[in-house]
């Protein structure tokens, strides 16, 4: 079994692994190595997740010259090197992009900024929406924002036609008779029940 990012880095290369459904944002760059059923979700913002603390970031252009703490095989990674690409032609200085650690997870870096270890994380809209639910110091900065108009979906081992059409089936049956699609939004992407009940410790922290 592999982590997602694992998966990205490793298991795809050597075809030991066929699926792996996590909150992976579809890339130019994962297009390259696997491919993706239809989208779980959409139109979703990669933004700013920061504390009253940390370096006022105004407008985009103030990330120029900080550093950032972000995951390689992440699709932040991906848009904050386009991001340097832009700030570049426009004489800029890059964001420093310093390599986190691939067993960390969003939530981990958001604990670590709400902690005032880090001063910003970049992270998907709904996720610093849900978790500044539970880290009451983090603020996720919807117009501060890396990408725009992404879409989640699963991924498959490439060139998998036959697996990506009988999931994109089974997905389609399940939203047309029970919400399916609708539900998992809900579950995951909505509700703070489900990171209270993976993470206990937390509702010790709010009290």
């Amino acid at each position: 079994m592999f982590s997602h990012s694992a998966w990205l880095r490793k298991g795809r290369s050597d075809q030991r692994a066929d699926i792996v459904v996590a909150n992976l944002t579809i890339t130019k760059g994962r297009l390259e190595i696997v491919d993706f059923i239809q989208p779980i979700a959409k139109d979703v913002r990669e933004v700013l997740a920061t504390v009253p603390s940390a370096p006022a970031i105004k407008i985009i252009e103030d990330l120029s010259g900080k550093e950032l703490y972000v995951r390689g095989s992440s699709s932040y990674y991906e848009h904050m090197v386009t991001l340097n690409e832009t700030f570049a032609d426009r004489h800029l200085k890059a964001v420093a992009l310093t390599a986190a650690d691939e067993n960390l997870e969003d939530e981990d870096l958001l604990e670590m900024v709400n902690a005032g270890l880090l001063p910003f994380a970049v992270v998907n809209d709904h996720k610093a929406k849900i978790w500044a639910r539970v880290f009451k110091s983090i603020k996720g900065r919807n117009d501060i924002y890396i990408n725009d108009h992404g879409a989640i979906a699963a991924a498959t081992r490439k060139g998998s036609p036959l697996l990506k059409t009988k999931i994109d089936s089974f997905i389609q049956e399940m939203t047309a008779k029970y919400g399916f699609q609708n539900q998992l939004r809900k579950r995951y992407y909505t509700d703070e029940k489900m990171i209270r009940r993976a993470y206990p410790a937390l509702l010790r922290l709010d009290r």
